[in-house]
């Protein structure tokens, strides 16, 4: 009886801490090709098939796979970033530091700091 109970608080513990969640298994590896294959839909509040707007047909490549982001580099299409609507990026422009939005956060409250790219973004063949 005792025992149960230890055993509940650990695996509490373990939730309430984020340590589940970041243990998830990360998809792709430094030098990698990848492209996003569905978003999050913050009005929706769910993950939704598809690239976001602004990101259907790029592709990126894994610079840097950090505890708190994944650095991606654009390697093929143009970005449109949502912020900006009058910018535009090309292939070598930009790169970033993705990490799990606020929004995502609040609907998956123990996600880990990379958790919402790891479930957005996969591996593909090449940038071709």
């Amino acid at each position: 009886m005792i025992r149960s109970i230890y055993l509940l608080a650990f695996l509490n513990l373990l939730v309430t801490t984020n340590v589940l969640s970041q243990t998830l298994d990360i998809p792709f590896e430094t030098g990698d090709i990848v492209e996003q294959f569905q978003h999050y839909d913050s009005e929706k509040e769910k993950l939704i098939n598809g690239s976001a707007k602004g990101l259907k047909g790029t592709k990126w490549k894994v610079i840097e796979i950090a505890e708190n982001y994944i650095r991606l580099e654009l390697v093929k299409g143009l970005y449109k970033p949502w912020w900006d609507p009058d910018v535009v990026y090309k292939p070598g422009e930009y790169s970033d530091e993705h990490f799990t939005s606020e929004a995502y956060l609040e609907k998956f409250p123990n996600a880990g700091n990379i958790e919402q790219i790891i479930r957005t973004y996969r591996k593909i063949d090449s940038a071709q």
